[in-house]
């Protein structure tokens, strides 16, 4: 296999956000990914854009994260930045100290305009890979562009996340300003790109490998931690007492965890439905684990440092009601108490 092979892979596109064959059965079309590179803008709504995934998998249900998790075959990483007002010149200059001399495409978003510009970025790989290579890829390319100041948007961990391609709009839907000219032309749309003969990027060389090794090491050693703070969880629970029809196991028996984090703005990792981010972290690991169905345990340092829970040495643990203590009524675990009795009366 060629590191020039990635030129001729077929990836899915389709006409925006609304745009799904999950009923029709119908396969999505497809397009070079090569082709990217030099496509023209288009002039439609935003949400009516062309977009593509960059994967292989393409059948009617392509756009469904659980599918392409387990069937999708990735070809490219891809970025989306959206705050900052980054010249092109300088995101151009990240990207490029990343890839050395593989190829990359950088165009503006749609709404781009003078102090406000946002940008896309695609890195073809010189090899498909499964989605957990894949994942560990993007989330390493958001480290390295987050280290430099630049964030990109976490949308595009995943696996069927739309990435919407060039194109812009006749006005600005916000203010109105127009993004064309009377000729018809975009008047701000600026792209960044590589010649055909650059080759895809190696996970495993320079830059990104590091961010990817890195990852990896964290992670296991969060999955250590886990598992100590696993055991110092349960140890304080046999070491105590409660009665079984407290408030408290009433309403952890009414609220089942997921649908709580979720409530509160936790994010679900994509690689394991047990693992979440807290809307807390500053990292970009999923730091809290549910376990046994009815605990959690976070390793971050953030979300102990706000009283989040009961303290460990590692983090901090807890169940629902700990959350809703939290969330709901600031630590007051006295006024969360008052509000199950003043509910159940």
């Amino acid at each position: 296999m060629t590191s020039l092979e990635w030129l001729g892979r077929q990836v899915p596109v389709f006409a925006g956000t609304y745009d799904t064959h999950i009923s029709t059965g119908e396969c999505y079309d497809t397009r070079p990914l090569s082709s990217l590179f030099t496509m023209q803008p288009g002039s439609v709504a935003k949400m009516e854009g062309l977009a593509f995934l960059p994967t292989l998998y393409a059948d009617h249900d392509a756009r469904t994260h659980s599918v392409q998790r387990e069937r999708g075959v990735f070809v490219a990483l891809t970025g989306d930045v959206d705050e900052g007002n980054w010249s092109i010149e300088h995101i151009r200059g990240l990207v490029s100290g990343l890839v050395g001399d593989g190829a990359y495409l950088i165009y503006s978003s749609p709404h781009a305009c003078p102090g406000d510009m946002r940008w896309r970025i695609v890195l073809p790989l010189a090899q498909p890979v499964s989605f957990a290579d894949w994942h560990d890829a993007q989330a390493a390319l958001l480290s390295f562009m987050g280290r430099a100041g630049v964030d990109l948007d976490r949308a595009l961990l995943g696996a069927g996340q739309p990435v919407f391609l060039p194109n812009v709009p006749a006005r600005h839907p916000k203010t109105g300003e127009a993004l064309r000219g009377s000729d018809g032309a975009p008047l701000y749309y600026c792209r960044a790109r590589t010649g055909p003969r650059s080759p895809g990027l190696q996970l495993g060389n320079g830059s990104l490998g590091t961010e990817i090794a890195r990852l990896r090491a964290r992670r296991a050693a969060d999955e250590l931690a886990h598992q100590r703070l696993r055991v110092d969880a349960q140890q304080r629970r046999r070491s105590s007492t409660s009665n079984a029809e407290s408030p408290i196991v009433r309403f952890n028996r009414a609220n089942p965890l997921p649908d709580l984090l979720q409530t509160y703005g936790y994010e679900q990792s994509p690689r394991h439905a047990d693992d979440w981010r807290s809307p807390h972290q500053t990292s970009a690991t999923y730091a809290t684990r549910i376990v046994e169905g009815r605990k959690w345990i976070s390793l971050s340092g953030s979300d102990a440092a706000t009283g989040l829970g009961q303290a460990s040495a590692a983090g901090c643990f807890g169940d629902a009601f700990d959350l809703f203590v939290h969330f709901e009524h600031g630590g007051d675990r006295k006024a969360a108490l008052r509000s199950l009795g003043e509910e159940r009366r």
